[in-house]
């Protein structure tokens, strides 16, 4: 086997792993703890635009678009999900759902060191890589707003204001043909 598809199980391992985590770690409809390879994953609401299945075994994708698909559906085992699918059993209306705290944080294993039996030993490295939540909700101000504000306050002060970066302050501005 290749170093990179070693590369790319062990990344579907961790990102099946994280997901399990983030749903709690036990079925929804038999409330068992199971291997992580039995779990999958329901889609319960919203327009499914991709399988899980799909996206965590073909290429590698981004944490943010997993999570995104992933908002919209529950942890089963996968006789559970089978029975869902016949119609011998439903989602309880109080399922977990997909746990927030695991969507803005992509925590990445490097390979470290090696073991003298050659077992790979991995030490853990956070990487933000999603908008928090207070940046999400930021809207564009109309282009007469932003031509006053602009005029009345610094670039920083209203990055501080909208709650977003200054680079976004002056994107908006060039969109709006305020600055070049």
């Amino acid at each position: 086997m290749s170093r990179k598809s070693e590369q790319v199980k062990e990344w579907r391992r961790r990102t099946k792993e994280r997901l399990v985590k983030a749903f709690g770690g036990i079925c929804c409809v038999c409330n068992e703890k199971l291997d992580d390879v039995v779990y999958d994953f329901h889609h319960i609401d919203g327009v499914k635009e991709s399988k899980i299945s799909d996206i965590s075994r073909g290429n590698i994708k981004a944490w943010g678009k997993i999570v995104d698909e992933v908002r919209k559906c529950v942890m089963v085992c996968s006789n559970c999900h089978r029975l869902i699918h016949g119609s011998i059993a439903e989602i309880p209306e109080n399922a977990e759902r997909f746990n927030e705290k695991y969507a803005y944080y992509d925590p990445v294993v490097y390979p470290k060191l090696r073991t003298k039996s050659g077992k790979k030993v991995y030490h853990l490295s956070i990487r933000r890589y999603v908008r928090k939540p207070e940046q999400i909700i930021s809207k564009r101000p109309p282009k007469s707003m932003l031509k006053v504000l602009m005029g009345r306050d610094s670039i920083t002060s209203l990055s501080h204001e909208f709650n977003v970066s200054r680079t976004t302050i002056r994107r908006w501005a060039k969109k709006y043909k305020l600055i070049k």
